[in-house]
């Protein structure tokens, strides 16, 4: 074998290593759709997994980079709310619904799940099922106007 034949061997080797290293280490196959944002950032899909468990996939829709400095995520629900995670150089710093929450602070960290859960709730991670929420009421200009009854008819008199 020439040192040529061993550098390439080398090489693929490493490639197929490094290949697999970049991958998150814990990515259930439905994270793999955000793949390309767990790679650049691989600290988000960690955090996700602290506020909203393992199986946090089953209720993000998409996750957009909205702001680059500081870095700043937007999560949007399957229920069409959302909330915002802003890199703090070292954690995250969540913003659910106007309220900001140091995600180091372990406090904080709490409250944070408890808003996230209220985000959730306030409609059905499938609109087709379940019943209306007070995101989903309707105003009083699309509900159904009642039934009235129509004037009775007076004979004309000739």
């Amino acid at each position: 074998m020439t040192k040529k034949e061993l550098a390439d061997k080398v090489r693929a080797a490493a490639r197929n290593v490094a290949s697999r290293a970049n991958k998150p280490e814990n990515a259930t196959p439905m994270a793999l759709k955000y793949t390309e944002m767990l790679y650049k950032f691989p600290k988000l899909q960690e955090t996700l997994i602290n506020l909203m468990s393992d199986e946090f996939t089953l209720f993000v829709s998409d996750i957009e980079w909205v702001a680059p400095r500081p870095t700043t995520f937007k999560v949007i629900l399957k229920n069409q709310n959302s909330f915002h995670l802003i890199w703090n150089g070292d954690t995250f710093t969540a913003r659910v619904s106007g309220t900001n929450y140091n995600l180091a602070a372990a406090n904080d960290h709490d409250r944070a799940v408890i808003a996230i859960q209220k985000l959730l709730i306030v409609g059905p991670i499938n609109p087709d099922k379940g019943s209306a929420t007070a995101s989903q009421d309707l105003t009083p200009a699309e509900e159904t106007p009642a039934e009235t009854p129509a004037p009775e008819e007076t004979p004309a008199t000739a």
